[in-house]
């Protein structure tokens, strides 16, 4: 196994992606769905187990939340299911023909809440957008030197959009940005580490910028191994 700090590249947080190839040329160029769903349909098979922390952190650096996080990823079964417990609240997720289903352990959260004060919500920590609906490609671009498609996800039940870049050849997400209704950005995610496992390269470390405080959500998984 081994560690490697990026130039940032993907697979997120504690969904892990695997890395498969996804082109487009002039004369067929995908759509906003395939794209998305080319990267769901690369996760990982075997199962992984996942553990580490959840902080908030101050603009200064200075840990505001320190939470206890761990995860259980079944991606290859009949029925996928993801397991994330951070703290003491549980989220287990279940995929129905590639539809996802939230099962918390206190039935009034929903996946836009925040988890404990973090500045993350379940819907960041899972990977959600990926399976939102109504995204629209809205062309090819770079980002971190890298050809990417640019994608386009109204946030439901919001007035936010998410702008998604995606590397072209390898199906991995580069960058996520929250945008208002202004079109300013009000949070970026990024992978800052990666870690190899077989031929898998799994985020070891993301970070939500929260542009109007400064503040930093970062999730730092120390440990992740098949059982």
């Amino acid at each position: 196994m081994k560690t490697k700090t990026l130039p940032p590249a993907l697979l997120i947080a504690l969904l892990p992606l695997l890395i498969a190839p996804l082109t487009g040329t002039a004369q067929s160029i995908p759509t906003a769905h395939q794209i998305l769903q080319r990267v769901q349909q690369h996760l990982p098979p075997k199962t992984l187990q996942l553990s580490g922390k959840l902080y908030r952190k101050a603009p200064n650096g200075y840990n505001k939340v320190s939470l206890p996080l761990t995860a259980t990823l079944r991606l290859g079964n009949p029925t996928p299911t993801a397991q994330y417990q951070v703290d003491n609240q549980t989220l287990t997720l279940t995929w129905s023909n590639g539809t996802p289903h939230y099962h918390f352990s206190n039935p009034a959260l929903q996946p836009h809440h925040e988890i404990a004060q973090s500045g993350m919500n379940w819907n960041d920590l899972s990977l959600a957008f990926l399976w939102w609906p109504n995204a629209r490609l809205l062309g090819e671009t770079t980002k971190i030197n890298r050809h990417a498609w640019l994608i386009e996800i109204p946030v439901p039940n919001s007035t936010e959009r998410l702008h998604l870049w995606i590397e072209k050849e390898m199906a991995m997400l580069l960058e996520a940005q929250w945008l208002d209704a202004h079109d300013d950005t009000q949070r970026t995610l990024r992978i800052k580490r990666i870690r190899k496992i077989d031929d898998l390269w799994i985020a070891k470390q993301l970070e939500i910028i929260h542009h109007t405080t400064g503040e930093r959500s970062v999730l730092y998984l120390h440990d992740i191994h098949q059982p």
